[in-house]
C-alpha cells in the first residue's frame, strides 16, 4: 500500500540518500511501527518502490524492530529504564551510520538506481490518475508478488533458527554471557536468532535472572531485533547478498560497540 498510495515525488525529495537529515527523519519515524525484523521486509520493499533512497530505507528497516516505542517502553518496565534509554540511543546511532555507509557503497547506489528506473517507468504510467480501487488492487498484487518471492526464504530461516535454539543448551549460553566476551556473544547470538518484537525483552529478562550481564543484555536487545537469519534471507531477495551482509555485519559491530561503551561506563548496572 505504501508503494501504491504514498506520494512518490515527496518521498524522494524528503527521504533521499543524498540528504543527511533524511537519515534522522527515517530513524525517528521508524519507532512508530511496532514490528519485528521479518514484518519490516515488505514495508522496506514498499518504501524502495515508493522512491526512498537505499540509505534511509536501511535505517528504517533496522530501527523499527529494535527501537519501536512499545519495545522501549516494555524494556523500561520489565528490565530497567537505563537499558531502555541506552537501547534507544544506541539503536538510532547504529542505524543512521549503517544507512549512510550502505548508501555510499557502489552496491547501494546500484540497487537505488535499479529501483529508480522502475519508479520512473511507473510514474509515466501513473500520469493517468487511477481510481482508489485500482490502486488497492495493485497493492494486493504487489503483496502476492512479495510473499512468493520472500516467504520460502523466511520460513527456511525460521526452521534453521528453531534447530539452533532447540539444540544449544541454555546453560552454555548463560555461562558465556558476562564480561567482554558476553557482549560479543550477546550481539552474535541476538542476530543469529529470530525473536518477534517484545519477545526479546522477556527472553533477556529470563537470562538476566540466570546471570546475564547488563552490557551483554544490551548488545542482545540491540543486535537481535535489528536483523535475524530469516529477515536476512528475505532482504537478500530485495537488495542482494552484498548489501544484506554489510548491514548485518554493521549491526553486530554496532551492538558490540554500544555494549562495550555501557560496560566501560556503567558495568553491570541495570
Amino acid at each position: 500500500m505504501i508503494s501504491e498510495l504514498a506520494p512518490k515525488q515527496k518521498l524522494i525529495n524528503v527521504l533521499s540518500s543524498t540528504r543527511r537529515c533524511s537519515y534522522l527523519l527515517a530513524a525517528f519515524l521508524a519507532p512508530l511501527l511496532t514490528v519485528c525484523s521479518c514484518v519490516m521486509i515488505p514495508i522496506f520493499t514498499g518504501l524502495l518502490y515508493a522512491g526512498i533512497g537505499i540509505g534511509p530505507a536501511i535505517t528504517f528497516l533496522m530501527t523499527a524492530p529494535a527501537a519501536n516505542i512499545m519495545a522501549i517502553l516494555f524494556t523500561a518496565s520489565i528490565i530497567s529504564w537505563k537499558i531502555a534509554f541506552a537501547r534507544f540511543i544506541g539503536t538510532i546511532s547504529i542505524t543512521i551510520v549503517t544507512g549512510y555507509i550502505v548508501a555510499k557503497t557502489s552496491w547501494g547506489r546500484s540497487v537505488e538506481g535499479k529501483y529508480r528506473v522502475i519508479i520512473n517507468k511507473r510514474r509515466d504510467i501513473e500520469e493517468i490518475k487511477l481510481p482508489l480501487y485500482e490502486k488497492l488492487w495493485n497493492s494486493l498484487i504487489m503483496a502476492g508478488y512479495l510473499a512468493k518471492k520472500m516467504l520460502p526464504f523466511i520460513l527456511l530461516g525460521i526452521g534453521v533458527v528453531s534447530y539452533i535454539q532447540a539444540y544449544i543448551p541454555p546453560q552454555i549460553i548463560v555461562k558465556y554471557l558476562t564480561g567482554v566476551q558476553g557482549i560479543i556473544m550477546g550481539a552474535i547470538i541476538g542476530v543469529s536468532m529470530y525473536t518477534p518484537t517484545l519477545v526479546e525483552v522477556i527472553l533477556v529478562d529470563a537470562l538476566k535472572h540466570m546471570g546475564m550481564s547488563a552490557p551483554a543484555a544490551l548488545a542482545f536487545l540491540i543486535g537481535g531485533p535489528m536483523t535475524s537469519i530469516p529477515s536476512m534471507l528475505g532482504v537478500s531477495r530485495i537488495v542482494g547478498w552484498r548489501i544484506d551482509s554489510i548491514y548485518a555485519i554493521l549491526a553486530v559491530i554496532g551492538a558490540i560497540t554500544i555494549g562495550l561503551i555501557y560496560y566501560i561506563l556503567l558495568r553491570d548496572l541495570w
